[in-house]
C-alpha cells in the first residue's frame, strides 16, 4: 500500500481512495492493517473512507470528505472530549460539514469500542430521522453505505440493525439513538457523548431542562448551530463552559477564493495569503497610526451565495455568525446584545404555603443546581416590606403541557420611583387556579401583597376572580373607562387587557426604552432570548416561529403597572353607542390602578 498521508488535494485523494479499495479487494492482510489504522487514527479514517453529500443539491454526486485543517482540529478535539469526558460547542457557518463529521467520529467508534452509546438530536423528529440525507440518522446510514463491506460488522444486517431512530452494531453492542430535542430528551440510560444539532434552535425554557438533564446522562455534550437570536446556545458560548470552536466559510478553502475586503473608499483589497487564525467571523481588524479598523471578509462564492436569502437576518443566521443579527428582534438590538453579557442564574426553587387555605404563608425552599424549578430569584423580599415599591406582571395560558407558558415577573422600584430592578420570575405550565394561587403567594411574599397586573384575556380572567373571590387579594390592577366631557366612569374592569394597540405603544415601546436608558435591569437570559425573538410581522407583534413570548409579555406589562400604578396611564379613544366618537366628541379611555 503506498502512502496516502501526503494526499493534500482532492484529485490526489480521490487516486488514493481507489487505489486502497482496489487493492484490498481480496487481501484479506491489507484489509486488517487499514482498519487498524483506522482505529487507530481518526484522520486517516475520514480523510479516506467517509463520503459526503449536500442535501440541498441531491443529483450532486457524492464527495470525498477531505478535511481543511480547521475541520482537523476540531475532528481532533471531538474525539478528546470522549476520551475525557469534557463538552464542547461549535458555532458554524452552514456548509462546513459539522453534522457530517460529528456523525463520522460517533460511527468509528460505533463499529470498534465495546458497548459504545451515543444519543443524536435535533429540532423535529423529521430532522433527526426521515429516512434521507437530510437527517442525522439519514447521514449516519450514508456513511456507513459507502464504507467496504469488509469494514463493517460481520453480524450486521441493514433491515434488522438499521431501524427508525436507532442504528444497532451486533458484534459490539454499541448503538446510535436518535431523539427529537423535546422536554424529554436526554432522559435515559448513560451515553458515551450526546450530539445536539441546531441547539439554538430549541427554545430555553425546553433547552434548559435538556441541559439539566443530560448532567445525569453524559460528561459529553456536542453542542452544534448557527446563531438565531440570543439564545441558551450563546449563553454557554459567552459563558465559555465548555470547549468554543468556531468554523466560518472564510476557513474553508473551497469556499474564500479570491477573498478580499472593502477599504473605507470602497476598494477592493485582496488577501491571498491571510493566516486562518485571522479568519474571523467577527471581522477583519488592521491597525494603522494606532487606530483599529474592522472590515468585513468577502469573497465571490459569498457574494454569489447572498443571492440564495432572502434576507438580511437569515444571511447572519446561516453565514455570518452574528447571534444579534440573526434575531427576529423588535426591541433594540445593542440593548439584547449588552444586556445579555450581564446575566447570571438567580436563586431556583419554589413557594410553599405554609398558612391556611384562608390565609397563606409562603415560604421559599431552594433547590439544588439543576433540579426543575418554578421560582428564579435575584433579589429576595426585605423585611420589613417596602410599602408599594414591589409590582407583578402576569402573562396568563390555559397551561397546557405543549402549550404557552404561565409568566409573572417581579419588580422592585427605587425609592425615587424612577428605575426598576427584576427581581424574581415565575414561569412554567399552571393550569389558571393554581397560577392563581402561585401568584398570591407570590404577591404575599413581595411587600406582604405587591401590586399584581394580571393579563385578563382568555385564562386571565378565572385567573383574577379567584385571586380576588376565594382570597381576598385586593390589590389588583383595575382599568376604568372615563368620558372626559362628562366625568362618568364605568365599572372598572380586573386586569390588564392586552391588545395590539398598547402592545406597540404602552409595552414593547416603553420597555424596549426603559433597559435602553437603564432604567430597567434584568439578569434573565429567557427574557432577553424571547426579546430577540419577539418580532413586529405585518404589524403584528409576537414571537416568530416556534419561539414563545410569555416572559416577554409579563415583564411588560409589569413595567407598565409599576409606572402607572395610582394614576392614568393608558389614552385610547372610546365610542359609546355609535361606531366613532363623532366630530368634537372625542372621548378618551384611562388606566388606573385601584388599591
Amino acid at each position: 500500500m503506498s502512502d496516502t498521508s501526503l494526499s493534500k488535494t482532492i484529485a490526489d485523494n480521490l487516486s488514493d481512495r481507489i487505489k486502497i479499495v482496489t487493492e484490498a479487494e481480496d487481501n484479506f492482510l491489507l484489509q486488517k492493517e487499514l482498519t487498524k489504522r483506522c482505529q487507530d487514527d481518526l484522520l486517516f479514517f475520514i480523510n479516506y473512507f467517509i463520503w459526503v453529500k449536500n442535501p440541498k443539491t441531491p443529483k450532486d454526486p457524492d464527495k470525498a470528505f477531505l478535511l481543511y485543517p480547521a475541520q482537523e482540529k476540531i475532528a481532533l478535539d471531538i474525539e478528546e472530549d470522549i476520551e475525557t469526558g469534557r463538552s464542547s460547542l461549535t458555532e458554524k457557518s452552514r456548509e462546513t460539514g459539522m453534522s457530517f463529521l460529528h456523525l463520522a467520529i460517533y460511527l468509528r467508534r460505533f463499529l470498534w469500542v465495546e458497548g459504545s452509546e451515543f444519543l443524536v438530536g435535533s429540532l423535529k423528529r423529521e430532522d433527526v430521522d426521515d429516512w434521507t440525507i437530510s437527517s442525522l440518522m439519514g447521514k449516519a446510514r450514508f456513511i456507513l453505505h459507502h464504507l467496504p463491506y469488509w469494514m463493517m460488522p460481520l453480524k450486521y444486517i441493514e433491515s434488522k440493525h438499521s431501524t427508525f431512530l436507532k442504528l444497532i452494531n451486533p458484534d459490539n453492542g454499541a448503538s446510535i439513538i436518535g431523539r427529537a430535542t423535546t422536554e424529554d430528551f436526554g432522559r435515559s440510560g448513560r451515553k458515551s457523548a450526546v450530539l445536539l444539532d441546531e441547539h439554538a434552535s430549541v427554545g430555553t425554557r425546553v433547552i434548559e431542562g435538556i441541559e439539566r438533564a443530560l448532567q445525569e446522562t453524559t460528561n459529553t455534550i456536542h453542542r452544534v448551530s448557527t446563531h438565531k437570536g440570543i439564545t441558551t446556545f450563546k449563553r454557554i458560548r459567552d459563558k465559555k463552559k465548555c470547549i468554543v470552536h468556531v468554523i466560518h466559510w472564510t476557513q474553508m478553502p473551497d469556499k474564500c477564493k479570491g477573498l478580499y475586503y472593502l477599504d473605507d473608499v470602497g476598494k477592493k483589497v485582496l488577501l491571498p495569503d491571510l493566516p486562518l487564525e485571522r479568519r474571523s467571523p467577527y471581522g477583519y481588524y488592521i491597525k494603522r497610526n494606532g487606530k483599529v479598523s474592522k472590515y468585513q471578509l468577502l469573497s465571490p462564492w459569498y457574494i454569489k451565495k447572498k443571492d440564495d436569502y432572502l434576507t438580511d437576518r437569515d444571511l447572519k443566521q446561516e453565514l455570518d455568525i452574528s447571534a444579534l443579527g440573526s434575531g427576529y428582534c423588535r426591541f433594540n438590538a445593542n440593548m439584547i446584545e449588552t444586556g445579555s453579557k450581564l446575566c447570571r442564574d438567580g436563586v431556583r426553587g419554589y413557594l410553599i404555603d405554609e398558612g391556611s387555605d384562608e390565609t397563606p404563608k409562603p415560604k421559599f425552599i431552594e433547590v439544588e443546581v439543576g433540579a426543575p424549578f418554578e421560582l428564579e430569584v435575584w433579589k429576595f423580599p426585605t423585611k420589613p416590606f417596602w410599602n408599594n415599591r414591589s409590582f407583578i406582571g402576569g402573562d396568563t395560558a390555559e397551561g397546557l403541557e405543549k402549550g404557552d407558558y404561565c409568566s409573572a415577573d417581579v419588580i422592585f422600584k427605587s425609592v425615587d420611583g424612577m428605575s426598576g430592578y427584576h427581581a424574581a420570575a415565575l414561569h412554567g405550565h399552571f393550569e389558571p387556579d393554581i397560577f392563581a394561587d402561585k401568584l398570591v403567594l407570590l404577591g404575599l411574599w413581595y411587600d406582604g401583597g405587591a401590586f399584581q397586573g394580571i393579563e385578563r384575556n382568555k385564562d386571565g380572567l378565572g385567573v383574577l376572580l379567584r385571586m380576588k373571590n376565594h382570597f381576598d387579594y385586593r390589590r389588583l390592577f383595575t382599568e376604568r373607562t372615563q368620558d372626559q366631557e362628562t366625568g362618568e366612569k364605568d365599572t372598572g374592569r380586573l386586569g390588564f387587557l392586552t391588545s395590539s394597540t398598547n402592545k406597540k405603544h404602552l409595552i414593547t415601546g416603553d420597555m424596549d426604552r426603559a433597559f435602553r436608558s437603564g432604567e430597567l435591569v434584568s439578569h434573565s437570559i429567557r427574557h432577553y432570548s424571547e426579546m430577540s425573538t419577539f418580532e413586529n410581522k405585518n404589524g403584528k407583534l409576537e414571537a416568530s416561529g416556534d419561539h414563545y413570548d410569555d416572559s416577554v409579555m409579563s415583564l411588560a406589562i409589569c413595567w407598565h403597572v409599576a409606572q402607572t400604578g395610582g394614576r392614568p396611564a393608558e389614552i385610547l379613544l372610546k365610542a359609546r353607542g355609535h361606531k366613532g366618537p363623532g366630530k368634537g366628541k372625542k372621548r378618551k379611555r384611562f388606566s388606573t390602578a385601584r388599591f
